[in-house]
Formats: C-alpha cells, sequence, structure tokens
C-alpha cells in the first residue's frame, strides 16, 4: 500500500512540475521563472512570537531568494522553498504527511529546531529518504543508525558544556548542583557535562532528574537540603515555569543563588509570559533575574569573507546580511544558522546534479522519487561534505563535529533582559570580558558564594598556658630529682633507712613518669604525622598508668605495711614485711599494666580523629561565608573504652585501698613509722584531687584550654604533695 501511494503521489507531483510556472504548494504558490524547473525543500519551525517568527522567514525567505538569484549555483532550476509553523511533535507530524501526500516531492527538509520535535520526527522523515538539516542541538542526533539522513549544522548542546565549566571557574566557585529533565536529550547532555566537571575537579553537590514538570518540589527541598547555590539547570520551558514557582515558594533565589541556563532559553524569554505559570510572572522573573546564560556563537568576522563554495553574493546580498549581520548577537545567531542551513541545503543539491549523471541510470534532480535511495544517498553525502564561509561563519559538515568559528558567550538576565558580559573560548578557556565597561550584576552587590566556606583550626593551649603549666611541671620534676639524690645520698641515715629508700626511689620515678605526660598533652600535635601522634598517645597512656601504679603503689604499699604492723602489734603479735615483699607486689601491678597496654598497641592500634565544634562566622567579610571551624585533634580506637575502663577500675580498686588503709592507720603512734601520717595524707590528697578532677573534666569536654589547665594543676599539685609528704619530713 505504501508503494502504492508513493506512486500515485509521485505521478501527481511531475503533473504539477510540468504544468505551469506557477506551482502551487499548499496555501502558497512558487513563482518559477520561465525555463527552470522547479526543486522542493522545505521547514518545519516551531511556533514563535510575532516578531521572531517574522525575523526568522526574513532570514530564510531571503537564502531561499539569494540562491535563485545568485549566478553559478543549480543552474536550470528554481528552487521552491515553504516554511510552516508546528507545536509540537504531533502537529510537526501533521505538517509533514502534507508535505508527502499532498505535494511535489521534497528533497530536503530544514529544522526543526527543537530537539524534543527532532529526536522523534527525524526518524520518520528518515523513512521516506528525506535529508534533513536541522539547528536543533541534541547529542542523540549525531546517531547515524536512529538518524542516517539528519545533519546538524547548530552547535550541539554538549558544545555549551565548557562555557558551563569556564563560568563556574572564572567565578571561582567549586561547589555546584546539577538539575534537568529526565529525558534522553539532557540526560545525553548532563552526562557529558559531569564528565567536564569531574576533570575540573569541581564538586557536584546533587544531580537532580525531574521527571514530573508539575511537582519538583522534592528535588527543591533536596538542592536546600544540600545548600546548593551555584545551580545549573537544564530543561525545557514548561518545566522552567514551574521551577521558578517553587524555588520562590522554597526561598531558593535571591543573593546567595545563581542559575546557569543554556543561552537559547534566554533567547526565549519574551515566551515566558505565554506559558501558563502556577504562580505570578514577576515571581519566575525574580528567580531567573540576575541568572548566567551560555551561548554558542557563530559569526562571520566580516561580510566580505563570505564564500559559498566559489560563488560571492552579490552587491545587494552583501548589503542584506550586513545589516543582519549588526544586530544583537544573541537573538540573531540562530537567524544566521538558519540562513546558512538553506544555502547548505542549495549547494549541495548543486553538488548532486554532476553527482546524479554517474548513477545508472542517470537521474537529474527532478526525478527524485520517496523511494529512491541511491539519489537520497548523493544528496546525503553532499550534506554531510560541504565546506563554506556563510553568515554564521565557517562551516563544515565533514566532521562530527564542527565548532571552527565558534565561540562561547556568557550573557545575564538583568533588568528583563539579557546583556552579554563575556566570552571565552570554545574549550571554555580564557574568559574576558566583553568591554572593559561590562561585569557581572549581583543582587547584593557581591559574588555569591559555592557555599559556606568551613576553615578548620586545630585548637592548641594557649603558648602563655603551656609555658606556666610547663614552667610548673619542670620545677616538679626538678624537685622530684633533688629528693631522688637526697634518697640515694642518705639511703644509710636512720631517718631515710626508716622509711624504706627503695620504695622511695619508685615513688619519685612513678612521680616523674606522671609529669613527663603533661608535655606529652600540651605540645602542638598539628604539627606531628598522625602516626607520630598515635605513638604519642599510647605512650601517653602508658606513663600515666605506670607512674601511677610506681608511685601511688608504692604509698599504698607502705600504707599496707603500717596497717599490718599496727594491727598485729595490738594483737601482740609481730610481723615483718621487707621491702623485697613489697617491691615485687609492685612489680605485679607494673606487669599487669605492661600486659594491657601491649595487648592494646597490638590488637587495637589507636588513630587520629578531628572533632570539629561549633562553626562560627567570620564577620570580617561576612557576604564571603568564611566559618571558623575549630577543630579538636585526639587520639581514638574501636575498643579504647574497654582498655581505658580496664585501667580505671584496676587505678580506682588500688586508690580506694589506699584510702581505706589511711583511715585504718589515722592513729598510729609507733616511732618506727615515723611517716605513717604524711603517708595517709598523700592517699586522701589524690583522692579528693581525682574525685573533682572527673566532673570538672566532663564539664569542659571540648575546652582543651580548660582540660589541660585542671589536668596539668591536678598532676602538679598532687604528685608535688606526695614527694614534699613523702620526702620533707625527713629533712
Amino acid at each position: 500500500m505504501a508503494i502504492s501511494k508513493t506512486f500515485l503521489i509521485s505521478v501527481f507531483s511531475i503533473l504539477l512540475c510540468n504544468t505551469s510556472a506557477l506551482i502551487n504548494i499548499g496555501n502558497r504558490t512558487c513563482h518559477v521563472a520561465e525555463g527552470k524547473i522547479p526543486v522542493h525543500i522545505r521547514s518545519i519551525m516551531t511556533r514563535e512570537n510575532a516578531e521572531e517568527s517574522a525575523e526568522f522567514s526574513v532570514m530564510l525567505e531571503a537564502a531561499a531568494n539569494h540562491v535563485n538569484n545568485m549566478e553559478g549555483i543549480l543552474t536550470g532550476y528554481h528552487l521552491c522553498f515553504r516554511y510552516d509553523h508546528a507545536g509540537g511533535t504531533e502537529e510537526a507530524l501533521s505538517v509533514f504527511y502534507d508535505y508527502v501526500y499532498m505535494e511535489p516531492p521534497i528533497l530536503m527538509i530544514f529544522g526543526p529546531p527543537y530537539s524534543s520535535v527532532s529526536t522523534l520526527l527525524n526518524p520518520v522523515v528518515g523513512q521516506y529518504n528525506i535529508v534533513q538539516v536541522t539547528s536543533a542541538t541534541s547529542s542523540l542526533l549525531k546517531d547515524r543508525t536512529t538518524y542516517p539522513y539528519t545533519v546538524q549544522i547548530y552547535p550541539v548542546a554538549d558544545d555549551i558544556n565548557p562555557g558551563r565549566v569556564g563560568i563556574i571557574k572564572a567565578m571561582n566557585w567549586t561547589k555546584i548542583a546539577i538539575v534537568f529533565q529526565d529525558n534522553d536529550y539532557f540526560r545525553a547532555n548532563i552526562k557529558n557535562l559531569i564528565e567536564l566537571l569531574d576533570d575540573a575537579n569541581i564538586t557536584i553537590l546533587t544531580i537532580e532528574a525531574v521527571s514530573d514538570t508539575d511537582n519538583p518540589d522534592q528535588h527543591i527541598l533536596s538542592l536546600l537540603s544540600h545548600d546548593a547555590r551555584i545551580i545549573i539547570l537544564a530543561f525545557y520551558d514548561e518545566l522552567a515555569m514551574s521551577f521558578a514557582c517553587k524555588a520562590y515558594q522554597y526561598g531558593l533565589y535571591g543573593p546567595e543563588h545563581v542559575l546557569i541556563l543554556p543561552g537559547w532559553f534566554l533567547e526565549a524569554e519574551e515566551l515566558w509570559h505565554d506559558f501558563t505559570a502556577p504562580c505570578d510572572i514577576q515571581n519566575v522573573i525574580d528567580v531567573y533575574d540576575t541568572s548566567l546564560y551560555v551561548h554558542t556563537i557563530r559569526t562571520v568576522d566580516s561580510i566580505e569573507s563570505l564564500y559559498f563554495n566559489g560563488l560571492k553574493p552579490s552587491k545587494e546580498q552583501e548589503e542584506f546580511l550586513a545589516n543582519q549581520n549588526a544586530y544583537d548577537i544573541i537573538p540573531l545567531n540562530i537567524k544566521r544558522i538558519y540562513y546558512d542551513g538553506i544555502m547548505l541545503m542549495a549547494l549541495a543539491l548543486n553538488k548532486s546534479i554532476e553527482d546524479l549523471q554517474r548513477l545508472s541510470p542517470p537521474r537529474r534532480l527532478e526525478d527524485f522519487k520517496y523511494q529512491d535511495t541511491d539519489m537520497v544517498e548523493v544528496f546525503n553525502k553532499n550534506v554531510r561534505h560541504a565546506e563554506f564561509t556563510g553568515i554564521s561563519g565557517l562551516m563544515k559538515t565533514n566532521i562530527t563535529r564542527d565548532t571552527s568559528g565558534m565561540r562561547l558567550y556568557i550573557s545575564q538576565y538583568r533588568d528583563k533582559q539579557g546583556e552579554l558580559i563575556m566570552y571565552m573560548d570554545r574549550d571554555g578557556k580564557n574568559p574576558k570580558w566583553l568591554t572593559d565597561n561590562v561585569t557581572v550584576r549581583w543582587k547584593g552587590g557581591f559574588v555569591p558564594v559555592d557555599g559556606k566556606t568551613h576553615i578548620s583550626t586545630y585548637i592548641q593551649v594557649n603558648e602563655t598556658t603551656s609555658a606556666v603549666i610547663f614552667a610548673f611541671t619542670s620545677f616538679g620534676i626538678v624537685l622530684a630529682v633533688f629528693f631522688l639524690i637526697f634518697n640515694v645520698v642518705y639511703r644509710n641515715e636512720k631517718v631515710v633507712k626508716m622509711t624504706s629508700p627503695a620504695l622511695n626511689t619508685i615513688i619519685v620515678i612513678g612521680c616523674i613518669a606522671i609529669y613527663s605526660t603533661i608535655f606529652m598533652m600540651g605540645v602542638d600535635h598539628s604539627k606531628f604525622t598522625d602516626n607520630k601522634v598515635s605513638a604519642l598517645c599510647h605512650t601517653q597512656y602508658a606513663l600515666i598508668s605506670v607512674g601511677f601504679t610506681l608511685a601511688m603503689g608504692a604509698v599504698f604499699v607502705k600504707t599496707y605495711r603500717v596497717h599490718a604492723i599496727f594491727t598485729n602489734s595490738r594483737k601482740g603479735m609481730k610481723v615483718i614485711i621487707p621491702d623485697s615483699e613489697l617491691i615485687s607486689w609492685i612489680l605485679g601491678l607494673l606487669t599487669l599494666d605492661i600486659v594491657i597496654c601491649v595487648v592494646w598497641i597490638t590488637a587495637d592500634r589507636m588513630y587520629v580523629a578531628d572533632i570539629e565544634l561549633q562553626p562560627k562566622l567570620d564577620t570580617t567579610h561576612p557576604e564571603k561565608e568564611f566559618y571558623n571551624v575549630p577543630v579538636i585533634r585526639q587520639c581514638e580506637s574501636k575498643y579504647e573504652a574497654i582498655f581505658l575502663s580496664i585501667l580505671a577500675v584496676i587505678k580506682g580498686v588500688l586508690l580506694v585501698f589506699g584510702v581505706f588503709l589511711a583511715w585504718k592507720t589515722r592513729n598510729v603512734a609507733i616511732s618506727s613509722l615515723n611517716d605513717s601520717k604524711y603517708i595517709a595524707f598523700s592517699v586522701y590528697t589524690t583522692a579528693i584531687v581525682v574525685i573533682l578532677l572527673i566532673p570538672a573534666l566532663t564539664v569542659t569536654t571540648n575546652d582543651v584550654e580548660a582540660q589541660f589547665i585542671l589536668i596539668g594543676f591536678a598532676v602538679v599539685f598532687t604528685i608535688s604533695v606526695v614527694l614534699l609528704l613523702v620526702f620533707l619530713p625527713k629533712g
């Protein structure tokens, strides 16, 4: 059935082409000059406003007229051209079928310019062996399997992606979000953009694919939750309207936010009022105010450079094109492409005249029928291998993507109109302001930041504070060394010998070990690697544990000996507990400490963790949103709580036992045990300080300096008191 219809239409079209110089094509007439043969091309355009529609038609019809009045192109033929408007895919199909079934054979079609229509219409057109030249930007149209006869002449959608990256880098933004309409066209474009952003080390906070164009609420809420400030938008007008209304409703606009859109969206700004938006149009304008747009613009350097495969336009044609080229570059960019699209089709048909003669049998342009695959391959080849300098610049269709002569422009929507502000190379590099007097205008009067900038600052103990604590600690160590020397030198003196010099030495060594942990705690950890800090933490815990066992363990065993002698003397029994036995008890406790610490280091090595506290805004330049984040660098391990609990229980039991013994021996008045009262007071002091210190440290958990002061003074005070009480009575 399809073949018979095509046959009838072909016969009908041949009769039309040979009956009159006035060829009726639909609702228009092609005025064919006498002696010339009509060849037919068409254009399917989308519906624009009246002003733009008139401008488009002027460029399209001017191109066809220039072809018909230019010597050396389509000699003996008259290019019959007509354009029709279609509001969407369904209407475009209706227009196309009118071409096929109601008119002479159409050799080529220009358009439609919208990718949403082209991606659906063009496969159908291809089944009729018609070559299409289009300004649609979808990267999907590059697929030769699905679109064998579609040739794109406008920069494809991916060509603006370097410009998107370029403006982001030019503004020193490093974090962005992406919102796109979830269809094949935008999905492919955003995939390419993500790759470029990744190469540029730009962080993507979130990627929102919107499938329900009427309800983008969840995506806007996601943008807000990610604190997205710089947002790349990629969608058609309908979603643009609903997005703007919801953005206005949720407060996703203003001086803190920047929207970046494709340039063609700004070119259609006058159409915003034609869409039924779920909010006032002023709300839409408020959201898109100061938004940025990326354009791919091609233009010829001068009209004198125009060169159509050896042909030059006439003086009148040059004057017309010069006048068109003098207008604002943004809206006329697409119009230049339209003109060159018609010229491309004419030049390809002109080249095909000779090639068709080499077919078997030889053919002419007017012999074309929709089932003739040989002829369409000739047309397709010549369209794809054209090269000329048109009003949009040098055009080459013999490469996958012709970006020669293309430059990226950035414009900004302000005062209800777009204004060019910047341009850059087609790879997004070398951005430059359009003029010295043009710059970006921001609502807040400053360049919006891409989000809060958190500046981590490691909290360290104040140098003055650490110097004071270190001075007291150093004094304590000097005091301990003095007592150690005194203890060794006078160990055989009766007053010293009665207090067990060996145990006194152990007490001093333990006190020095505990003193040394203050230096480890107060040192600037940010200057060390994580491994060194980890080792420092393990060493600190080990010294505290071992120091406590040595110092307080020796005090406790001496207290125990007083208790044992006092208790048994009341019973009339004589008890002798030598120092060697007491030291063995201490060594037992020391061995337990060493085992626990070794197991901890081996099985659960500490790592360095950064604990971030509440950020504070730097009020010097609040618009830059610099937040200083205090960071505490501390050691942690998976089973830290378990190991610390074990050590704490052991030391706690010893401390409670020591307090018990001290209380039991508080009334001892035996001359041979002349230091028993001082030992008891040492135990009381240690217990009271520990009891007071624990809640104080809990209250000051995140105050590094306060904790250092509390621990530093607690250690210096307690250990110094122990040393003084143990040794001063012997002086």
